[in-house]
């Protein structure tokens, strides 16, 4: 989502993060390090075009540790994919185990950054019901991980940012057709 993948195909200059540097103002820098189907659980690297980017949130840190040094604010939206059936990020507990860890990693390397833990939006299904209270392969709902990243978010002392509470008819049952491109889980650029 971050990265401006809608589903289909990426929204350049048109994505999360270039709204998110309108919002804060011209003169404010946004490094955008998000890659479609990032984990809060796994290793991996992937490809854009030809090159060779850290895929999920360990090795996006690690990475790009010498970056992190440098920020004034670190936003974290991850999650969604770790819900998906056949992730491999097992359980509940170890996919917060693992966000608790990697977030302690940032804190480690820039203990003066603020960060902002962003909870998954919306998702539905391919028959356009909410995930909200669906459990997944692995026994837990999305309304689950998303109270979890809060849990952890806060212990960690991070602004939590809840598009549930603040903007909750943003997507919505009603208007998940209009505003998810592909009807489940990827926004439109609007």
């Amino acid at each position: 989502i971050p990265s401006g993948w809608d589903g289909y195909h990426f929204y350049l200059n048109n994505s999360y993060f270039d709204w998110l540097s309108k919002y804060l103002g011209t003169n404010k820098r946004v490094m955008n390090d998000a890659v479609p189907n990032a984990k809060i659980v796994g290793h991996r690297f992937a490809y854009i075009g030809t090159k060779r980017v850290a895929q999920d949130l360990p090795v996006a840190i690690s990475y790009h540790q010498s970056q992190i040094k440098k920020m004034n604010m670190i936003f974290i939206h991850i999650g969604t994919n770790d819900y998906t059936n056949l992730s491999g990020s097992g359980n509940l507990r170890n996919v917060t185990r693992h966000l608790y860890h990697d977030v302690m990693t940032i804190k480690r390397i820039n203990p003066n950054a603020h960060i902002y833990g962003v909870l998954p939006i919306s998702r539905y299904d391919e028959l356009g019901e909410s995930r909200q209270n669906m459990v997944n392969q692995s026994g837990y709902t999305y309304g689950q991980l998303r109270e979890a990243e809060a849990r952890v978010y806060h212990k960690l002392g991070a602004t939590i940012i809840n598009f549930q509470k603040f903007a909750p008819n943003i997507i919505t049952d009603q208007n998940k057709d209009l505003t998810l491109e592909d009807h489940e889980i990827h926004p439109t650029a609007q």
